[in-house]
């Protein structure tokens, strides 16, 4: 029993870890099949997180030493409960909004899931996390696929059929927020792993999981991928000063092969719907912009420049947040699209989102912990830990650009959890 993937002490743990993960694919086939609703979907997950805070008490039961993340993870839950006092629509910050489900209770939730995963430090209990996140992302990218027309079938009916890829997350963006944490993890396995059977194996996932990621047409995931790159470039190069190895040279051609195939990708598929070579001139026009001082356009980004000037001013006015879930609340009247002339209901960034409903203190303190995660992370040479946090930095940056769902958080967040295990892994090292 010493080599089973389930030691005693995490099993239950490593469990509904793991069915958590099996419920938000299942439930995604769901509520796209109009099978399940969202708000079902919510309480499906408030559930979970009842079950992961007792086993996660438990877990600490003989031992009540807490990490420098539990401890940040503690206050910010404490917060997220703080922001009930300051909100508009109690019950609405409670549950959330009807067509989305994400309130204070599954909130709580996914903080509770990083808790519970941060017991986790079985390195096969890790890898199988990790395999059944890319199942996820794979059974979306097939999806996504038939969507998109690429694979045709006549077997079952396709829902919310495009030119852009939706998977089972409802919308192109929220599908493309999901493959932007699958990708960087198989790219992340490519270059870490030793065997040659291995490095076939992960070249051909890689690619097909590039292709997912491009099918969302998501420019946000596009930036954040090109700085993933970048990142894994500069590791390289700073590993190749520190010791000049064929190893070190074996990796680099790794990373061209992966980026020049990730282009040709780009191109392939620009040519079947000639919208993303338009996106991507338009990114650049408004980069330069950025760059050089010039207004940016209002429209940008599907109107996200609009929203987030919007958001901002009543940042200002409502320091201490208008109530999770509660966006819409902190307008006169309702915010309305710039481009699309539709309702908003969210800023359109998870960090501004955070600001405006939670506080400005909240929103900096995620976004410390962020990056003190990132930080204990960056340079780990295990190639599970590399890999996830490369899907982490990744998820992280387009949450710049996106909206948090509940249909990907969880995911993120049970990432999110198995770095912060990362550090008492180093520390019980040392000790040893």
């Amino acid at each position: 029993m010493k080599n089973s993937i389930i030691p005693k002490k995490e099993n239950l743990n490593f469990i509904v870890l793991v069915i958590t993960l099996i419920t938000v694919l299942i439930s995604s086939i769901l509520i796209t099949t109009q099978q399940m609703t969202l708000l079902n979907y919510s309480y499906i997950l408030i559930g979970i997180g009842i079950i992961s805070l007792i086993l996660y008490i438990m877990s600490k039961r003989k031992c009540f030493k807490f990490s420098k993340f539990e401890i940040i993870v503690f206050i910010l839950i404490i917060l997220a409960i703080l922001s009930l006092f300051s909100a508009f629509n109690i019950k609405q910050a409670l549950f959330g909004r009807a067509m989305r489900g994400e309130g204070l209770y599954v909130i709580l939730t996914y903080y509770i899931l990083a808790l519970l995963a941060s017991t986790i430090t079985d390195k096969k209990q890790i890898k199988v996390i990790v395999y059944i996140i890319l199942l996820i992302g794979f059974v979306n990218i097939v999806y996504g696929s038939m969507q998109t027309g690429i694979i045709n079938q006549d077997m079952f009916k396709v829902y919310e059929k495009w030119h852009y890829a939706k998977g089972f997350n409802g919308n192109s963006m929220y599908y493309g927020s999901l493959l932007s944490i699958c990708y960087p993890i198989t790219l992340g396995l490519l270059i870490k792993v030793n065997t040659k059977h291995k490095k076939i194996i992960f070249g051909i996932i890689s690619v097909i999981f590039a292709y997912g990621s491009l099918l969302s047409g998501s420019m946000a995931v596009l930036f954040s991928e090109i700085l993933v790159f970048l990142f894994i470039f500069i590791g390289w190069l700073i590993k190749k000063i520190k010791s000049d190895n064929k190893e070190i040279w074996k990796d680099f051609i790794k990373i061209v092969l992966s980026i020049i195939i990730f282009i040709v990708l780009i191109f392939v598929l620009d040519s079947k719907n000639h919208v993303i070579g338009k996106d991507i001139k338009e990114m650049q026009t408004e980069s330069f912009n950025i760059a050089t001082g010039n207004n940016v356009s209002d429209n940008y980004g599907n109107g996200r420049i609009y929203i987030w000037k919007k958001t901002v001013e009543k940042i200002k006015k409502y320091p201490l947040g208008v109530g999770i879930d509660n966006y819409s609340y902190a307008f006169d009247k309702p915010l309305v699209d710039a481009k699309s002339n539709a309702y908003v209901f969210k800023a359109h960034n998870e960090y501004l989102q955070i600001m405006i409903c939670e506080g400005v203190i909240t929103g900096i303190l995620y976004v410390i912990f962020l990056v003190l995660l990132a930080l204990n992370n960056y340079n780990s040479k295990d190639e599970l830990y590399y890999a996830l946090f490369l899907g982490f930095i990744s998820y992280s940056i387009q949450a710049f650009f996106g909206i948090s769902i509940t249909r990907v958080s969880p995911v993120f967040f049970i990432i999110i959890g198995i770095l912060m295990g990362n550090k008492k892994i180093l520390d019980r090292k040392r000790i040893e």
